[in-house]
């Protein structure tokens, strides 16, 4: 499950488990700055709210865990995406999604859930500007559009908001 692209990656870059492992453990402090590899401790930290919350709710005595994965599935996406939609900022931080998560989740149970795991991935509980985007950033592994000049200078212009 926690494994994106796997046939993908293993035919193009040799790697048995996809292009990437959600399955991780990774800290802000333990990247560089080149941008898939920050993206990697948001999808860690995703993906162990979605692990915390579906073992918070199985209930085998009322429902299939195939029926609660999908709940919370569902629930973990939705959480994601309005965090990203009707966050106050245009260009949100990492940080500013997780706080948003926390603004819109109803259980005080998972409110706790998501604060911990983004507090232990240091995305919160660290100064905004830490991580904040900057033209410091590796975009050398993305592709040509994020690599061109114009981009940088959308995400300057963005930045300056």
């Amino acid at each position: 499950f926690p494994v994106i692209g796997e046939q993908f990656g293993e035919a193009i870059f040799g790697k048995p488990t996809g292009l990437r492992n959600a399955d991780n453990d990774l800290k802000m402090s333990e990247v560089s700055t080149e941008v898939h590899e920050i993206s990697q401790v948001f999808t860690g930290a995703v993906y162990d709210v979605l692990a915390d919350m579906f073992d918070s709710h199985l209930d085998m005595q009322r429902y299939d865990p195939a029926e609660t994965l999908y709940r919370i599935g569902y629930h973990v996406a939705l959480l994601v995406i309005n965090s990203l939609f009707l966050n106050k900022n245009a260009n949100a931080t990492y940080q500013e999604v997780a706080q948003t998560m926390i603004e819109l989740e109803t259980n005080e149970e998972y409110k706790a859930l998501i604060e911990k795991e983004f507090t232990k991935r240091e995305i919160l509980g660290v100064p905004p500007t830490n991580y904040d985007i900057n033209l410091e950033f590796s975009y050398k592994g993305c592709c040509q559009t994020m690599q061109s000049e114009e981009f940088r200078k959308l995400i300057k212009k963005a930045k300056l908001k």
